[in-house]
C-alpha cells in the first residue's frame, strides 16, 4: 500500500512539474534579430529575458528585438500590429484549433487595453497571457531551428 501511495505522489508531481513548465516560453534565438544589438550584447540575464520574451525593462534594444522577431514569426501586419489571422495559422498549425474567439477576443482587448495605435512591447506580447500562445510559440521555435547554440538562461 505505501508503494502504490509513493507511486501516485510520484506521478502528480511529475505533472506538476510537467504542467508547469509547459507554461514557459523556451530561449528564442533568431540570429537575424541578434545580429541588431551585436556590437552592444546586452548581459546575460537581460538576454535571456529577451529571448524568452520577458520584458521587465524595455529599451531600444528590447523593443527591436520583439519587433524583429515578431516579424520573423510573420506575426506583425504592414501597420506594425498583431495580425491575428498569422498568430491563429500557428495555433491550428501546432494543434489548437479551438481557440479562434479568444484568440481574437484577447487581441481586441489587448487593443482597447493599449490603444490601436500603439506599438509598446506590453501591447505586442499581450498575447502571452493565453496559455497556448507558450506551447505555440515553443513549437513554432522549434520548427523553425530557432535553438540557441549556447544558452544564456
Amino acid at each position: 500500500m505505501k508503494i502504490k501511495h509513493f507511486i501516485i505522489v510520484l506521478l502528480f508531481d511529475l505533472i506538476s512539474v510537467l504542467a508547469k513548465s509547459g507554461y514557459k516560453i523556451n530561449e528564442i534565438y533568431v540570429e537575424k534579430c541578434e545580429q541588431a544589438f551585436a556590437d552592444n550584447q546586452p548581459y546575460p540575464a537581460r538576454l535571456c529575458q529577451m529571448r524568452k520574451l520577458k520584458m521587465q525593462k524595455v529599451t531600444s534594444i528590447t523593443e527591436a528585438y520583439v519587433e524583429c522577431v515578431l516579424t520573423q514569426l510573420g506575426y506583425l501586419n504592414s501597420e506594425g500590429k498583431i495580425d491575428g489571422s498569422a498568430v491563429l495559422a500557428d495555433y491550428h498549425k501546432f494543434g489548437v484549433t479551438d481557440k479562434d474567439d479568444a484568440v481574437q477576443n484577447l487581441l481586441k482587448a489587448c487593443e482597447e487595453e493599449f490603444g490601436s495605435d500603439d506599438k509598446s512591447v506590453f501591447h505586442r506580447l499581450c498575447i502571452k497571457s493565453d496559455r497556448d500562445f507558450t506551447r505555440v510559440i515553443n513549437a513554432r521555435t522549434t520548427t523553425e531551428g530557432w535553438i540557441p547554440k549556447k544558452s544564456v538562461c
